[in-house]
């Protein structure tokens, strides 16, 4: 799990294997708010579990104003994707695939200390 950079937001990258034939296996990241661990935002779009999510530097908005800041995030999985996303905003900035070769998955990621650049690991 990872935190965002104001102590606000919790993300979980999850994953969950098919139990039956017939079922649908889901992977994305959940979202909590501080304060409202009960319905969490998620957000989906791999094909694969999601193993890690992190969050960038940076935060968007009116200063001071926490309630309506945003902040972008990163999860990978193994699918050997990265998307890119906006705390706010529903569908993905980015959608960054065929960064590794077909056998191997995204391990980690982690952002420049200024948020320029996004870096990651695979195995």
């Amino acid at each position: 799990p990872a935190w965002d950079p104001l102590g606000q937001l919790l993300c979980f990258p999850y994953g969950e294997k098919m139990r039956h034939g017939i079922s649908t296996p889901r992977y994305f990241a959940a979202l909590f708010k501080r304060g409202e661990w009960e319905s969490p935002q998620l957000y989906r779009g791999h094909t694969q579990r999601v193993s890690i999510a992190r969050f960038a530097p940076l935060v968007f908005g009116a200063a001071g104003n926490v309630a309506e800041a945003s902040v972008v995030f990163a999860m990978a999985s193994q699918d050997g994707v990265v998307s890119v996303w906006l705390s706010s905003h529903p569908a993905p900035l980015a959608v960054l695939a065929d960064l590794v070769d077909d056998n191997c998955s995204i391990t980690d990621v982690s952002w420049a200390p200024d948020g320029s650049a996004l870096a990651f690991a695979s195995g």
